[in-house]
């Protein structure tokens, strides 16, 4: 999984600048917030979301300067249901990694659980942790780029995410519908590299497979946490 992450990050940082020195993570978050104090993020409204299966994709103040310095970000999506559960007590775990998109960090998390409570139909996520809890800040999704308009390097942090779905999900585990949340809450015009689908955290490409495939896969049995990758848990 470490190494998912260093592909991801590597694919982020080549459209931006190389060699830059690594920053703390509380400087990080300082550098977000002044970003965003003059690209303002927006908090979806349920009442302004369309119906469902209709075309909808964040696109608000913050995207204007997003496109112009976060043009792409990379995506990995993994999930697996715990063994040994029933009926009401059946646990879906989805674990989420995007590097730095540029948008505002709360303001992504947050519309990301509205949005895929709607778009999806499920109810509020009995455990969701975006950047915190079980899925902390990882300094190895940081993305940088060189902010012509204010003439500085920026760093920003990525989203590190982990959400459990209870009682009951659809056949394919929500995977088509999860991923395109990603891609719903994330600023329009932006190109998402790998992570286009969700998938079985125990399931493995062939080797000849395009990363841009869309193709469904289908969960796997339930798992021990034993069997799953530490990284996962």
């Amino acid at each position: 999984m470490r190494m998912l992450v260093l592909v991801l990050l590597i694919l982020s940082v080549l459209e931006h600048v190389a060699g830059l020195p690594h920053a703390d993570v509380n400087s990080i978050l300082e550098n977000t917030k002044s970003v965003h104090h003059a690209h303002n993020a927006t908090i979806i409204e349920s009442r302004a979301l369309p119906i469902y299966g209709n075309t909808w994709q964040y696109d608000r103040e913050e995207c204007i300067w997003v496109r112009q310095f976060y043009p792409t970000v990379a995506i990995s999506c993994t999930e697996y249901c715990v063994a040994g559960l029933k009926g009401d007590k059946a646990r879906l775990k989805y674990h989420i990694m995007m590097t730095g998109n540029g948008q505002d960090l709360n303001a992504w998390c947050e519309n990301f659980k509205r949005r895929l409570m709607f778009k999806c139909n499920v109810g509020e996520p009995d455990v969701f942790d975006c950047n915190t809890g079980r899925a902390p800040l990882d300094p190895g999704l940081e993305a940088y780029a060189y902010d012509t308009w204010e003439g500085k390097v920026v760093t920003m942090q990525g989203i590190n995410l982990r959400f459990d779905f209870t009682k009951t999900w659809y056949a394919d585990a929500n995977h088509q519908c999860v991923a395109e949340t990603i891609s719903d809450v994330t600023c329009r015009g932006t190109s998402q590299r790998m992570g286009l689908r969700c998938l079985p955290v125990l399931w493995r490409a062939p080797r000849d497979q395009d990363d841009e495939d869309t193709t469904p896969i289908f969960p796997q049995g339930c798992l021990k946490d034993d069997q799953v990758p530490p990284s996962s848990v």
